[in-house]
């Protein structure tokens, strides 16, 4: 009998093994697949402008002076360069204070070994993306004492469609996913040990996170008030080590706290997007949707047919997925488990969406802003998947035969969803640029076009020069009567001129008219995007 059970197991385990493998397979696939092709959105142009030490007041200075130039120019501004040193990576990070310096410097030196190409740089959050699987393992080992919330865990995000798109973008979000989790299993080992080496790395972890990402103060916020909470709000020595360690955080983050009051102004006009109003209608269906992106990811668009209702009814019941794996946690662990979760979860979505709700805006509507809080979701539906297929009971949806099946149809839904999105990106990622290769397709079927941006959009013109043909010319116009002194003979395009210039070339220079040859349906009405327009003699 002992020999028959030992014989059924190990082909078990071997049938689990090689389904693991394939599916880290295909995440470390989906991950560098097409990672040169899809669109170089106007985030990661504002990436690869800082690491080459460019700020976007110099670039527009620059490409002002040279008039009529080929498109492929401007990404000279995008290349590491002898002209540009080190220091003037600092200087550049300096003029846009709204991100921390920590990832931009990291890439600065990864492009000084492995070159400014769009592979090469993505690169890099590929890497802090593959170390993330074996971090949130560690995670789990530790909240759980066990192996398999753990492997579980692993499987869902090595092929979650959230985390697989953010790994191929040039931009802090995978290194900041790390060192959260780093953060989250320090803090756990200090709380178990109590040491001060322990609580040392800690502070060096806090450090680091707030010098990735602004926002880390919120799970700063929610890892205190966890600490303070299991120690029952009195002055243990776990409470003052953890406050020590925040404090000694803050002391050393400082000093970009006071170049961001320095640069206040700068630091607004950079994230005005944040304050443009979305109705309360829109932004609830936005957070209903963002926390399906975890696990799934399909067309969207406004035609309600057979594939925006199946997308609907998958959402509604992976969002009841979420909140029955929310409340097992709860009602099958100790209560530093539980709370160490859901604080974690709850207080960045609380307080991200208490500001929208009071203060006006749509920050809670960034899904990159909300990946952390989602992270430790995949940790809860980790543990409801490990608990159900180890126990077994009766009762309807309670055999582990079906828990396994609802498993493997998620881990299907992911690795679908990634495949869909092999050769493109997600909605909510690239935003205003998503629609690049429709207005790239009209510029490539006039090669001798020249393309007319304002200065505001010069980011968004390099942005677009990665799909267009290199016999496009570029010209940065400020002032609309040095439209006159183009060549008339040439196809003339303008890149989402403002509503001031289009009426300032219709009062002013009668000898021209300006029609809009491309605008992208929207999903809604204050959604930020790019538009092509033609003048014409």
């Amino acid at each position: 009998m002992n020999k028959f059970l030992f014989a059924f197991m190990s082909k078990v385990s071997k049938r689990y093994l090689l389904i693991t493998i394939i599916i880290l397979v295909l995440g470390l696939y989906f991950r560098i697949t097409n990672l040169s092709n899809k669109i170089y959105w106007v985030d990661e142009v504002a990436t690869s402008l800082r690491v080459a030490g460019f700020t976007k007041q110099e670039l527009i200075q620059d490409v002002l002076n040279l008039g009529v130039i080929e498109i492929k120019s401007l990404q000279y501004y995008q290349k590491i360069t002898l002209k540009k040193s080190f220091y003037d990576l600092v200087k550049a990070l300096i003029k846009s204070p709204e991100h921390a310096p920590l990832y931009f410097i990291v890439a600065r030196i990864w492009t000084e070994f492995f070159g400014s190409s769009i592979f090469s740089i993505r690169s890099l959050s590929v890497i802090f993306s593959i170390l993330s699987l074996p971090s949130i393992y560690w995670l789990c080992r530790l909240l759980f004492q066990s192996s398999k919330p753990g492997w579980i865990a692993v499987l869902l995000l090595a092929i979650s469609p959230l985390y697989v798109a953010y790994a191929q973008e040039a931009r802090p979000y995978s290194l900041w996913l790390e060192i959260i989790l780093l953060s989250q299993i320090t803090l756990l080992v200090c709380l178990r040990s109590n040491s001060l080496l322990n609580w040392f790395y800690y502070t060096i972890i806090l450090i680091l996170s707030l010098y990735t990402s602004l926002l880390s103060i919120l799970l700063i916020i929610a890892q205190s008030a966890y600490v303070i909470i299991i120690n029952k709000l009195r002055a243990e020595s776990q409470v003052i080590f953890q406050l020590i360690a925040v404090g000694i955080a803050l002391i050393f983050f400082s000093p970009w706290l006071i170049i961001m009051a320095q640069n206040w102004q700068q630091f607004q006009d950079n994230t005005t997007w944040m304050k443009v109003h979305l109705n309360l209608g829109a932004m609830a269906v936005i957070w209903f949707y963002s926390m399906a992106t975890i696990f799934i990811e399909t067309p969207i668009y406004l035609n309600f047919d057979a594939m925006i209702l199946t997308r609907i009814i998958i959402d509604i019941n992976l969002f009841i997925l979420v909140i029955f794996s929310l409340c097992f946690i709860y009602r099958k662990t100790n209560k530093s488990v539980w709370l160490f979760v859901l604080l974690q979860i709850l207080i960045p979505l609380i307080i991200m969406r208490g500001l929208d709700l009071t203060l006006g805006g749509q920050r809670s509507t960034a899904i990159r802003y909300m990946m952390p809080s989602y992270l430790l979701v995949h940790v809860t539906v980790a543990y409801l998947f490990s608990s159900k297929i180890l126990t077994a009971s009766k009762g309807f949806f309670q055999t582990k035969k079906q828990w396994i099946v609802l498993l493997f149809l998620i881990l299907f839904i992911e690795v679908s969803s990634c495949t869909f999105m092999l050769n493109k990106s997600p909605q909510y990622q690239k935003t205003r640029n998503l629609h690049n290769p429709e207005i790239a397709q009209i510029l490539n079927h006039n090669p001798l076009a020249i393309l007319l941006t304002e200065p505001s959009n010069i980011l968004d013109a390099i942005s677009i020069s990665y799909l267009l043909k290199p016999s496009i010319q570029f010209q940065l116009i400020s002032n609309p009567s040095l439209l006159t002194l183009l060549p008339l003979s040439r196809t003339l395009y303008v890149l989402n001129p403002s509503l001031d210039l289009i009426n300032q070339i219709r009062q002013k220079l009668g000898d021209f008219e300006i029609e809009q040859v491309y605008q992208p349906k929207l999903l809604t009405e204050g959604e930020i995007h790019l538009s092509l327009w033609q003048l014409k003699t």
